[in-house]
């Protein structure tokens, strides 16, 4: 019986030993595991506080990055301590050219579309770790950090997470050690991703025998990533190992234990006790068994109690020290009488004085003298309040500058008596933040003084519409009495039929949708009078984005919109006769015949030319034959409708649709126009010639119907003037043309012969130079001489000449013989030659100037050539490129008849020019038209603004020319200045050609 006690004994004690065994690597386990983490949460630990440094956005001085880096190292795990700065492929070029290549730690430097990241600072320990600069590093070169796949993925983990991230162990340093390299990013204060991550470099051996220096005496653990040994090789595991998974900064470390053999000496000396003691031990196994596993229990739970609270303790000191002797700001510790107790190490780079020095002082000795009072009664006051105070001042630094600071300070009191026991405090640099201020409130000045006195009106209006503030300017356009009310509503002030504009307007700003509104709006002065005005409204943000009021802008432009309202008048008629001109007729003649597709098409149109008109022009001068002209179109107009439309379509041509006449209507209103002229004026026998054409086919065109109407008029100057002639329809004008042929009046005929014999002539009007005097330009002019000797002007032939498509053939002879003549007179003065928009199509007028100016070796400033305004306009386009190539060649390009259609105006900014030919409806009567003077003055401003010159044509007498030299116009032409003669005949009263 004894013996079967003391085998059942041994047994309970090998299986309680095998137990106890199991338990104790189960807490061995435990304690290697928390160890481990504490290691590495204590190197991340110092990782964040580094990283604290580059959060705000005021930059760190290298001192202070030395400073930092030296208290990580004195953490023995820590090997090496890096700022890292990314530099993006876009940026490496600049990078490398101020600071060095970047390379990889073999020295080759290798195109990369990622980022690379070069240290800024790195510091190593000295801890045995022969690392320096490898040799194949150039010495302003920059390691890419990156450039190792492994440290690549970590630092890629770090980015994307935001926290801290740990590489897979690898030979960055010493090919014979093995370290992992702790990464993290910076984040800003203002959660922005700053390009600076911060680095910690650890030895996987020094790292695993400092786990092991803090676990009990006796206990062996190993620590592994994966495969690989922290004490170097790969890690060995047997069939006893017990292991467990440490999560690491995104990586899985794995910390095992051996397991301890059983004590089988106990368990023999047992089996060989009496039988007496056999019962003893089977009974009091089980006490024994439990009260020793409470025991472990709590040993294992107290040590992890403890290792938590010391973690916990040794990261606070470690961030407070850290923070303490990596602080910008200076931290203080005063005496209750203000003498420097102790000063943080910043004060070595804020004042340029060592922190020792310091000791003793007070801060007031330390301040300008200016301030020390203040600073006085600032500690004085320390002892009547709990709170903190500030103070901004001045501290002389050891250079002898003194440097804007803020100081805060608050007193320590004893509990018991309240009494003060020391004062905390620091001193933060202000001196970027004073001058910023002091920079705010210049501008302020300014922008103050430049809002008050600015000629233009200006007014801030806050978000939710009301005016907070006027300037004079914006007081005087609202007649109001210095400085105008506030807090009214802006919109108020506007006509009603402009507020929702503006109000619309500072909606759209608000929301992002404009950036600025410009609008020409109505002001309503108190009395009622309107002013116009050009509003420019623009939002203005505070220092963080937000809205803050509006800003407008307010420019009187009532005198230009009075200016515009008389000039309007001007934009469809003809200075000379007020009838509507040719541009404005041929528009509404294709909106007749528009409507007349829709509704039915009816109507006519007459063509009606002055018979031998020119012959009477050059009998009675310019200045009557205009009076003359003037009193016909009255006449005209006055015989008329209201609903038909009268023009003058040219020289002493006009054309008339009658919109709902029929043909018998037709005829005798045509007869009464006829009338009309005859009996215009008493003492100058007149008739016309006039053709009639029906708008009698829904197909018809406006220019077909003017042709037909043009044709029928000629066919009745055929039949011997003084005639009525009606156009029998698109299949009787062939014939037309033929039976004029045949009578021998085929104009194409004539002007062909004309350019082939050498009939076609030129002509110059010298050109007067209103400041000088001289005659810096002659403007050419071809005639036509007929067979018969008589000289006909353009007026005569170009509209035959156009009709024929002559145009361009004859442009093209002109400047050929415009060539010729400067090649002959190189002395001479300038040349002007008008061409029509017609010999723009394609290149062949350019190329004639350019082949002629070269050949003949003629300076092509000396060439101007001239394009009708109203030409231009209608081929904008067309006429901007050949602007172009004219200003390739050199040659200036002039508009004629500028003013002529208010079109010009809103035009000219998109045509190319040199001069501006001002139209002589406009000089004819400058001497004493108010409103011609202001459209003379405007075209002058104009031309100024650009560098252009103005030339005035039409000028008659010498008032005229009085008045264009006071209003600023360059030169002028006209009966005042000269008629044309013969070009030769100019030339040489300028100077004989060269022999």
């Amino acid at each position: 019986m004894g013996v079967l006690l003391t085998v059942i004994a041994a047994l309970v004690a090998t299986e309680h030993a095998g137990d106890a065994a199991e338990r104790e690597q189960r807490s061995e386990l435990h304690l290697a595991a928390d160890a481990t983490r504490n290691a590495a949460n204590g190197v991340i630990s110092d990782l964040e506080a580094l990283a604290t440094l580059y959060a705000a956005a005021r930059p760190v001085s290298p001192a202070h990055l030395r400073l930092a880096a030296a208290k990580l190292l004195q953490n023995p795990i820590v090997a090496a301590v890096s700022v890292l700065r990314a530099v993006p492929q876009s940026g490496r070029a600049r990078f490398e050219a101020s600071a060095g290549p970047i390379v990889e730690l073999d020295g080759r430097t290798r195109a990369r579309t990622r980022p690379q990241y070069t240290p800024i600072l790195t510091a190593l320990a000295q801890q045995g770790i022969g690392v320096g600069r490898p040799s194949s590093i150039p010495a302003r070169g920059h390691i890419d950090a990156a450039a190792d796949p492994r440290r690549a993925l970590a630092l890629a983990r770090a980015i994307r997470t935001r926290s801290a991230s740990v590489t897979a162990p690898n030979a960055l340093l010493d090919p014979g050690r093995a370290v992992v390299a702790f990464y993290l990013p910076v984040v800003r204060l203002t959660g922005e991703l700053s390009p600076l991550r911060v680095a910690v470099v650890c030895d996987t051996r020094v790292l695993a025998r400092t786990i092991a220096a803090a676990l009990p005496s006796g206990l062996g653990a190993q620590i592994r990533d994966g495969s690989v040994s922290f004490e170097g090789g790969r890690a060995a595991v047997g069939p006893s190992t017990r292991e467990a998974v440490v999560r690491v900064a995104g990586r899985a470390w794995t910390v095992s234990v051996d397991r301890v053999p059983a004590a089988w000496s106990g368990i023999a000396a047992t089996a060989g006790s009496g039988l007496s003691l056999t019962l003893l031990a089977v009974l009091g196994v089980g006490a024994l068994v439990r009260r020793e596993q409470e025991a472990r229990t709590l040993a294992v739970l107290g040590a992890r109690e403890r290792d938590l609270a010391a973690r916990d303790a040794l990261d606070a000191r470690r961030r407070s020290l850290f923070l303490e002797q990596s602080a910008t700001d200076i931290l203080l510790l005063t005496r209750p009488d203000g003498t420097l107790t102790y000063v943080s190490p910043a004060a070595q780079a804020l004042l340029g004085t060592a922190p020792d020095a310091l000791l003793g002082h007070t801060l007031a000795a330390l301040a300008h003298p200016d301030d020390r009072d203040r600073l006085e009664a600032l500690v004085a006051h320390l002892g009547r309040t709990d709170a903190a105070v500030d103070i901004t001042h001045r501290l002389r630094r050891a250079d002898g500058r003194w440097l804007w600071v803020e100081t805060l300070l608050r007193a320590v009191k004893d509990p018991a008596t309240g009494a003060v026991m020391e004062a905390q405090g620091s001193v933060r640099d202000v001196t970027r933040r004073r001058d910023a201020e002091r920079r705010l409130r210049e501008a302020e000045l300014r922008f103050r003084s430049a809002f008050d006195e600015a000629p233009l009106g200006m007014a801030v209006i806050s978000l939710e519409g009301e005016l907070l503030q006027a300037n004079r300017a914006l007081a005087g356009l609202c007649a109001w009495d210095e400085p105008g009310p506030r807090g009214v509503a802006f919109d108020a002030l506007l006509h009603q039929a402009d507020a929702d504009v503006h109000a619309q307007a500072r909606d759209a700003l608000l929301d992002g949708v404009l950036r600025e509104h410009t609008a020409e709006l109505r002001l309503v002065q108190p009395g009622g009078e309107v002013v116009w005005t050009a509003m420019s409204t623009a939002l203005v943000l505070a220092a963080d984005g937000s809205p803050r009021h509006y800003l407008t802008q307010v420019q009187d432009v009532s005198g230009r919109r009075r200016a515009e309202a008389q000039l309007q008048y001007l934009v469809d008629r003809d200075p000379l006769t007020g009838l509507l001109n040719r541009r404005a007729f041929e528009r509404s003649l294709d909106e007749h015949l528009r409507r007349g597709r829709r509704y039915g098409v009816r109507g006519a149109v007459l063509v009606i030319d002055l018979d031998g008109f020119a012959a009477v022009g050059a009998r009675l001068g310019r200045t009557a034959t205009d009076a003359l002209l003037a009193r016909i179109a009255d006449a005209l107009r006055g015989r008329l409708r209201d609903s038909d439309l009268i023009a003058r379509h040219g020289g002493d041509e006009f054309v008339v649709l009658l919109p709902e006449a029929e043909l018998p209507e037709a005829l005798e209103i045509a007869a009464g126009l006829a009338d009309v002229v005859r009996t215009a004026d008493a003492h100058v026998p007149l008739t016309a010639s006039i053709g009639l054409a029906l708008v009698d086919r829904p197909e018809q065109r406006g220019d077909e119907l003017l042709s037909d109407a043009d044709l029928a008029m000629y066919d009745a100057k055929q039949a011997g003037r003084d005639r009525l002639r009606q156009a029998r329809g698109a299949r009787a004008r062939p014939a037309q043309r033929g039976r004029a042929r045949a009578a021998g009046a085929d104009p194409a005929a004539v002007i062909r012969a004309a350019l082939s014999s050498g009939r076609l002539v030129l002509h110059a009007e010298p050109l007067l130079d209103l400041a000088g005097g001289g005659v810096p330009e002659l403007v050419l002019h071809p005639r036509l001489v007929t067979p018969d000797g008589d000289l006909h002007g353009p007026a005569a032939f170009l509209p035959d000449a156009e009709r024929a498509g002559l145009v361009p053939e004859l442009d093209r002879y002109v400047i050929t013989r415009a060539a010729e003549l400067l090649a002959d007179y190189p002395d001479g003065p300038a040349l002007s030659a008008r061409v029509s928009v017609r010999s723009l199509m394609g290149d062949g007028l350019v190329d004639v100037l350019s082949d002629q100016l070269t050949r003949r070796n003629v300076d092509p400033r000396r060439l101007t050539v001239t394009l009708r305004e109203h030409e231009a306009v209608a081929h904008l386009a067309r006429v901007q490129e050949f602007g172009r190539d004219l200003g390739h060649l050199g040659c200036p390009l002039a508009l004629d008849d500028v003013g002529a259609g208010f079109g010009s105006f809103y035009f000219l900014k998109h045509l190319p020019f040199d001069v501006l030919r001002i139209d002589e409806g406009f000089v004819r009567s400058s001497a004493t038209e108010h409103i011609d003077q202001v459209v003379i003055a405007a075209i002058v401003e104009l031309a100024a603004g650009v560098g252009a010159r103005t030339v005035a044509t039409g000028a008659a007498d010498a008032p005229t020319l009085e008045a264009l030299r006071a209003l600023g116009v360059d030169q002028a032409q006209g009966p005042a200045v000269g008629a044309p003669v013969p070009a030769r005949e100019a030339l040489d009263a300028a100077g004989r050609p060269q022999a």
